[in-house]
Order: C-alpha cells, then structure tokens, then sequence
C-alpha cells in the first residue's frame, strides 16, 4: 500500500525540528540535560493505537488532529522527546499538558501532571497519568498531538525516522 505525503511539509517538519533543538531552552540546567534531544525518544504511553491522525482539509473543517493510544486511567503518560512543559491545566473541562521542544509542541489529553510550567523534561521521564475524566475516547486513551505553530502533524513524527522515496507522480 502506497500514502501519498506532502513532501514539501515533511522537509519542513523536519528541518524546524533539527532547528527546534529544546537544548538551548535547556542551556540553564545542568549538563546531563543538555544532551541531543533525538536520544531515546520513546511513545509516551505502550498502548496500541485506537484511532489514526486524520487532518482535515481546511482548519474549520472536522478531523483527529492527532493520535489515540490505549491507555486506562492511572496510566504513567512519559516524555516522548526532551523539551520544556509550557502548559498544564484544563482545556473545557479536559486536564492538557503541553510539552514545548523549540519551534514544535506536543499536547497530551486527558493527562494530570504534578509538573509545573518551565519545567524541563528529557525523553523518558514520567509527564503525568491518564485521568479519570476528560477527553475523547468511550474508553480511556491518550490523545497526543504535535503542532508546528498552529500547523497539526502526526506526532509520531517526533519520535520516529521517516524514509522519504520520491515516486513518479503517475506511479
């Protein structure tokens, strides 16, 4: 099965990433901080995957701006990928944590997280746990998005390696 991918976003995606280097927000903290933020980058939770990112055509339009991964409630929620907490609280009524690597952030819904804004996080470590209540999914789940400025991207794009292979159009 083939996926046609706008390669034009994907190079964006990933030169900002490479660009988006959580290191400098890190620049204050000590040394073993500071290391390459691809490093043992990791699901945020091992559950499988409910629901696919699903973009809409257009902002106004209906979607899944992001994906949904099996998790009961009191699941540990984890860090895929170093960078800064720049949000915590309730989004209508839905517990959200927000992760700033740069010029990209990842969110996490319904997540409750002991962390406070400004905290800088590495790969791996405990975020939060699954709430009770808020969010989406009949059952519980995580939904974990990655946006570039107001711009929704599979957030497993943060985590894993993309091989690009440019196809004829009319292959």
């Amino acid at each position: 099965m083939f996926f046609r991918i706008d390669v034009g976003a994907l190079v964006l995606a990933t030169v900002l990433f490479t660009l988006s280097s959580p290191v400098a927000a890190l620049s204050s903290t000590p040394d073993s901080m500071t290391q390459d933020p691809r490093d043992n980058r990791r699901y945020p939770v091992s559950g499988e995957l409910l629901q696919d990112f699903a973009p809409p055509n257009a902002d106004w339009l209906p979607g899944h701006r992001g994906i949904d991964l099996a998790a009961s409630t009191g699941t540990p929620v984890f860090v895929p990928a170093s960078g800064v907490v720049s949000f915590v609280g309730e989004v209508a009524g839905t517990p959200v944590v927000t992760i700033d690597h740069g010029l990209m952030r990842s969110t996490f819904q319904p997540v409750k997280s002991e962390l406070n804004e400004g905290t800088p996080v590495r790969s791996g470590r405990k975020l939060g746990v699954i709430a009770a209540d808020g969010g989406h999914c009949a059952a519980r789940c995580l939904h974990w998005g990655l946006l570039i400025e107001e711009q929704y991207l599979d957030p497993r794009l943060l985590i894993e390696r993309v091989r690009v292979r440019l196809v004829p159009e009319d292959f």
